[in-house]
C-alpha cells in the first residue's frame, strides 16, 4: 500500500517537472516583460526616430557705438549757375553787365572730420578750396559775339547736420546745414569770341569788366552714400546743391554801372554764383 503512494507521488512530480520544461521551452528567450520579437519573415520593427537636431541660437545684432568718428579727405566737381537779376533797366535789356543768367564750372577739394551718435546723427565738418567761373554770351547785331566772364577762389568752411541708415558695408545719409566763405579773390575778363573784324574798339570792351569778390553764405543740401572698405577705410561719395543766401535779386544791386556821360566805362559784378551742383568721392579712415 504505501509503495503504491509512493509511487503516485513520484509519476505526479514527474509529469509537473516535465509540463514546467516544455512551457520554457516555447517562451522566448529575455529577461521578462520584454514584448517577444517578431516571428521569422515577418515585418521589421519600426526604426526609432533619430534625435532632434538642437536648433541654432540666432546671432546676436551688432551693437552700435554710442559715438563713431571719421576723417579724410576729398575732391569736387560740378556746375555753377548765375541767375537773371530781377529789375533790369531799361527793361528788356540783354547787353552787357550780366544782365541775364549764365553758368559755368566749379572744381575743388579739402578735408573733412565727422562725429556719428547711435548710428543715426552726424555731424560733418570741412574746410574747402573751391575755384568757380561764370560765363555769359552776349550778341550784338547776330554778327559780334562777346563773353562776359568771371572766375573766383574761395576758402570755405562747412557745416552738415547729417540723417544717417547704416546698412551692412556702409552707411547712407541726408544732410543739410551752412558753407562760410571765409575768403575769396576774384577776376573778369570780355572776351569777342565772334566778329572781332568789325569792332574798331575790341579792347576797350574787353576792359570793361571789373569783378567784386564777395563772402556769401551758402545752405548746402546733400545725398550720399560711404562704402566701408574693410575695418578702417571708406569711400564717401555724395552730391550737394548750395543755394547763395547772400546774393541780392536787383540787377543793380548785383552789377555798378560806372557811367561817362551817356556812354559805359566800367561795370563791377559782383563775383557770387547763384547755384553750386557738386559731385564729391573722397577716401577716409574710420574710428
Amino acid at each position: 500500500m504505501v509503495n503504491r503512494v509512493v509511487a503516485s507521488v513520484v509519476a505526479a512530480l514527474t509529469l509537473t517537472v516535465a509540463a514546467r520544461a516544455g512551457a520554457q521551452a516555447a517562451a522566448p528567450s529575455g529577461p521578462p516583460g520584454l514584448a517577444p520579437a517578431g516571428p521569422p519573415g515577418g515585418a521589421p520593427p519600426e526604426a526609432s526616430a533619430p534625435p532632434a537636431a538642437p536648433q541654432s541660437q540666432p546671432s546676436p545684432s551688432r551693437e552700435l557705438p554710442p559715438v563713431e568718428g571719421s576723417v579724410g579727405l576729398r575732391v569736387l566737381g560740378g556746375g555753377n549757375l548765375f541767375s537773371t537779376p530781377g529789375s533790369v533797366t531799361p527793361a528788356g535789356y540783354e547787353g552787357l553787365g550780366f544782365a541775364g543768367n549764365g553758368g559755368g564750372f566749379g572744381w575743388g577739394f579739402g578735408g573733412y572730420g565727422e562725429l556719428r551718435f547711435a548710428g543715426h546723427l552726424g555731424l560733418e565738418l570741412g574746410l574747402l578750396y573751391d575755384s568757380s567761373e561764370i560765363r555769359r554770351d552776349v550778341t550784338y547785331n547776330r554778327v559780334v559775339k562777346v563773353r562776359e566772364r568771371f572766375t573766383t577762389s574761395s576758402v570755405r568752411l562747412d557745416l552738415l547736420v547729417k540723417g544717417i541708415l547704416p546698412f551692412p558695408g556702409g552707411r547712407v545719409w541726408a544732410g543739410l546745414g551752412p558753407e562760410f566763405v571765409l575768403s575769396s579773390s576774384a577776376d573778369a575778363k570780355n572776351e569777342i569770341t565772334e566778329g572781332k573784324q568789325y569792332v574798331g574798339n575790341a579792347s576797350d570792351i574787353e576792359g570793361l569788366i571789373r569783378a567784386d569778390a564777395k563772402r556769401p553764405v551758402l545752405l548746402a543740401l546733400g545725398l550720399g552714400m560711404v562704402i566701408h572698405a574693410g575695418e578702417l577705410i571708406e569711400i564717401p561719395i555724395d552730391a550737394r546743391a548750395l543755394d547763395n543766401l547772400s546774393q541780392e535779386d536787383a540787377w543793380r544791386d548785383r552789377v555798378a554801372l560806372q557811367m561817362n556821360g551817356p556812354n559805359l566805362a566800367s561795370y563791377t559784378v559782383s563775383a557770387e554764383n547763384t547755384w553750386e551742383f557738386r559731385l564729391g568721392i573722397g577716401i577716409g579712415a574710420r574710428f
